[in-house]
């Protein structure tokens, strides 16, 4: 794929997108080119327009679900890292189940029930700590808060030609004088995309 874009599926929309009834798909024989040839200048658009993550989801069986969702994030990620030092972890890729042993064995020394009393701040931080460390692992730690999706088409092909369409449209919006309007439009329409975590 594109080294400024991540794929993901299935295709993830928006908690409110109203999606198109399969009879009312439309076919559009004039967009002709591959799904690459869209995503191109999608990432270009949005790299312009300052986003620092994108995002394609899909679905792979695109007979029952052709439709497609750009999120991205006009933010710079900020993510505590601290979960490292928190949990003792010496590996930046621990696996789950080592999280969570660290997790156990610091928490033991750390719970308010211990005789002495614990630590009830300690051990708070640990919890949160156990958290951001598994949303690492699992790669929901992004938060990519805007969404231009689209399922009004019978290709995925054709659906990312229209979100590359609109997002060149929102771009020369904004390059005419009307800043912040895609993070204005979108960003009242839609939620952050939900975390992975299970």
């Amino acid at each position: 794929m594109f080294p400024d874009i991540a794929e993901e599926t299935p295709t993830k929309y928006p908690p409110d997108f109203q999606h198109t009834r399969i009879q009312d798909r439309k076919d559009n024989y004039h967009w002709k080119l591959a799904i690459e040839k869209y995503l191109g200048p999608i990432v270009t658009d949005l790299v312009r327009m300052g986003a620092k993550q994108i995002l394609y989801t899909h679905d792979p069986n695109e007979r029952l679900n052709p439709g497609a969702a750009i999120w991205f994030s006009r933010k710079k990620e900020t993510f505590d890292y601290s979960w490292q030092d928190g949990l003792n972890l010496d590996s930046p890729a621990p696996t789950l189940a080592e999280i969570d042993e660290a997790y156990r064995a610091l928490a033991a020394k750390y719970h308010p029930d211990r005789p002495g009393g614990g630590d009830p701040e300690m051990f708070r931080r640990l919890a949160d700590h156990r958290k951001e460390a598994r949303a690492w692992i699992l790669g929901s730690h992004q938060q990519l808060e805007l969404c231009v999706p689209c399922d009004a088409f019978s290709e995925t092909r054709l659906n990312l030609a229209a979100i590359r369409f609109a997002i060149a449209a929102f771009r020369r919006l904004e390059s005419v004088g009307i800043p912040g309007i895609l993070d204005r439009t979108l960003s009242k329409t839609f939620a952050a995309l939900p975390p992975n975590i299970p």
